[in-house]
């Protein structure tokens, strides 16, 4: 972890129920935008990259779920005192790779989520970690994603405060000029446009059943510039900054025979 990226975990005003609140409250509205018929109550969830696990909480408190995991490499919530969402006897956050953590291999979950995590791993720890999702939601199991699209400028954090915030090795500038820029290696982004996480969660297995792409431009001039770098590149790729994905594991493998087309006998 970098410097500002630690400075950021630590801040003392994010460790408060009050900044938790808010926090969660966003993130859990687009998940209902995402998803408006999703039934949470009485369920099991996992949460992949859990950070201070507010989401958690509110998932206990309004959603009513059974019970609400939060994986993370960083034990945020231990920082965080009388405020710790993990004291709720309906809340686990635990602290580690989802994919090793012992009490997990046996588990099942009805909706798996995760938030601006799955697109800082590696392409063959993303691999394995999806087809543990699979692996690990029931039948006709949810999963809500929210991930950065690698074509937007804005997702790439191209913008603001670089000794803030270290950009992503990026579409728009590669790890040599970065490093050579900015004097450390960029923070790593998996390299897929919002089509292409679409398939890559299809080809595992998933059914995406709804797909909401946000263009967030708060910086003009940039995209513009952005904009005419890539002028090669599909317009409508390099706009959205943030994919969010409602996907769902179906209860029985699709019947193919409805495909097939056969050689004449």
């Amino acid at each position: 972890m970098n410097p500002s990226q630690k400075a950021i975990f630590t801040d003392p005003h994010k460790l408060t129920s009050a900044y938790g609140e808010k926090k969660a409250t966003s993130l859990y509205q687009v998940y209902l935008k995402l998803a408006p018929t999703l039934e949470w109550a009485n369920k099991d969830t996992l949460d992949i990259g859990c950070h201070w696990g507010y989401l958690q909480k509110m998932l206990v408190d309004q959603a009513k779920v059974n019970s609400a995991y939060g994986v993370d490499i960083t034990p945020r919530w231990e920082a965080m005192g009388a405020d710790n969402p993990s004291t709720h006897e309906k809340i686990h956050l635990l602290w580690g790779d989802v994919r090793k953590i012992p009490m997990l291999q046996a588990m099942h979950f009805h909706i798996i989520l995760s938030s601006s995590t799955l697109m800082t791993f590696s392409i063959p720890v993303l691999e394995e970690t999806t087809t543990w999702m699979w692996d690990h939601l029931h039948p006709d199991g949810m999963a809500l994603i929210r991930i950065r699209s690698f074509l937007s400028y804005n997702g790439g954090d191209f913008y603001g405060q670089f000794n803030q915030n270290l950009p992503y090795a990026h579409l728009l500038f590669g790890k040599p000029a970065i490093q050579e820029a900015m004097g450390q290696a960029p923070r790593f982004m998996v390299p897929y446009s919002p089509a292409t996480w679409a398939l890559h969660f299809f080809r595992h297995g998933f059914e995406v059943l709804n797909m909401i792409q946000a263009s967030q431009n708060p910086f003009p001039d940039i995209r513009a510039r952005h904009s005419q770098k890539l002028e090669n590149y599909c317009q409508k790729e390099l706009a959205p900054n943030e994919i969010s994905l409602w996907l769902r594991k179906p209860a029985a493998p699709s019947n193919l025979e409805e495909f097939l087309v056969r050689a004449p006998s």
